[in-house]
């Protein structure tokens, strides 16, 4: 069953901003004939999240930003945990880049 609500169309709408950006991008360093098919999976791609979005399912209720209290629970833990494998990245990098210019240390 599908339901239409404003918050369905956020991903959407930025999924058609981001790739007609992109296929501008396309546009102006290798052509037209390069940017079309750009457009073209940009507008399917936008399409079939909206799609996803209307299913009243858990799928639907998070690529129709509606979920609910489960589902926020979900994406509040996938956020915390993209945040720390994010700083652990940072740190490691860091790390690596300290080793890599210290002579005495290697």
């Amino acid at each position: 069953m599908m339901r239409l609500s404003h918050g369905r169309l956020r991903v959407p709408a930025g999924t058609l901003i981001l790739g007609t950006g992109l296929a501008a991008a396309v546009l102006v360093g290798q052509g037209w004939h390069n940017a079309i098919p750009v457009e073209v999976v940009t507008a399917v791609a936008a399409v079939g999240y909206f799609l996803l979005g209307g299913l009243n399912n858990d799928v639907g209720a998070i690529y129709g930003s509606s979920g609910d209290e489960r589902q926020q629970m979900v994406r509040q833990r996938a956020q915390a945990l993209t945040a720390v494998v994010t700083v652990l990245a940072a740190v490691i990098g860091q790390g690596s880049g300290v080793f890599r210019e210290c002579p005495h240390l290697s």
